[in-house]
């Protein structure tokens, strides 16, 4: 992951750090890490495995930011900003000092060539046309160890963010 870089020190600097706004947005990986799963392995012929999914390193990363800069950081989780969008932009756009438009809460679908990988995640974003949750996590699925094992690693990660969720 990037945190790994050897290069990436004069980034962190408060200097640089401040010039910025800070948006993180989480998710629970009992609901992501599944999802991921589907989506990859419904998009591709062979089945494909993973053990992470880069909550460890979104925690250091908002770690580096928290303790640098001594501005809010907005940290969202994913259930939140589908369950209710229009509050949760209004504090963002707050936040970055934007006017909000209630034209943010829907657009049309659009293609994006970049995304030429087919992901269904891909599909389902480039088909969307406002927050909301796209996939059951309800679906009986068999899934394998790893799905399992990757979820009690990112679990305590997302916790740990998690408490410091952005009240709205």
């Amino acid at each position: 992951m990037f945190l790994q870089l050897p290069d990436i020190k004069p980034l962190l600097s408060e200097n640089i750090l401040s010039k910025f706004k800070h948006t993180f947005l989480i998710r629970d990986p009992e609901k992501s890490v599944k999802s991921f799963y589907r989506s990859i392995n419904k998009s591709n012929n062979k089945k494909l495995n993973f053990d992470r999914i880069g909550i460890e390193e979104l925690r250091k990363l908002y770690d580096i930011i928290k303790n640098t800069i001594n501005e809010e950081i907005l940290l969202i989780d994913a259930d939140d900003l589908v369950e209710n969008p229009e509050k949760i932009l209004r504090k963002y756009c707050e936040n970055v000092n934007i006017k909000f438009r209630k034209e943010m809460l829907i657009w049309k679908p659009q293609k994006m060539d970049i995304w030429k990988n087919n992901y269904l995640w891909h599909k389902n974003a480039m088909e969307s046309t406002k927050f909301e949750l796209k996939f059951d996590n309800n679906e009986i699925i068999e899934y394998p160890q790893s799905v399992y094992n990757t979820i009690l690693f990112e679990k305590p990660h997302y916790d740990y963010l998690y408490q410091y969720k952005t009240k709205f």
